[in-house]
């Protein structure tokens, strides 16, 4: 995953902001290297923490809705909702 990542950063950010023939050469050295990459590997995986837990969220409320816990809201019920605090709805 935190390669994928760091080829993900690479190849639509680096590339795309600096193209190779006018890149300067920096020099990092390997301890701060690895720090950063330390930092990154953690904040990724703050990350998928977050999201992983989005299906289980998401099929819990269906539950809900079914069972009728909660009222279920139609989609033209929430638009109605937003455009009346001033969000623009497509």
């Amino acid at each position: 995953m935190f390669i994928a990542f760091i080829c993900f950063l690479e190849e639509n950010f680096i590339r795309k902001q600096c193209p190779r023939d006018s890149m300067e050469t920096v020099i990092v050295p390997k301890a701060k290297l690895q720090v950063v990459l330390s930092d990154v590997e953690r904040l990724v995986s703050h990350f998928e923490d977050l999201v992983e837990d989005q299906d289980q969220i998401a099929e819990q409320r269906l539950e809900d809705i079914k069972s009728e816990k909660v009222k279920g809201r139609s989609e033209e019920e929430l638009n109605k909702y937003l455009k009346a605090r001033g969000v623009k709805v497509a």
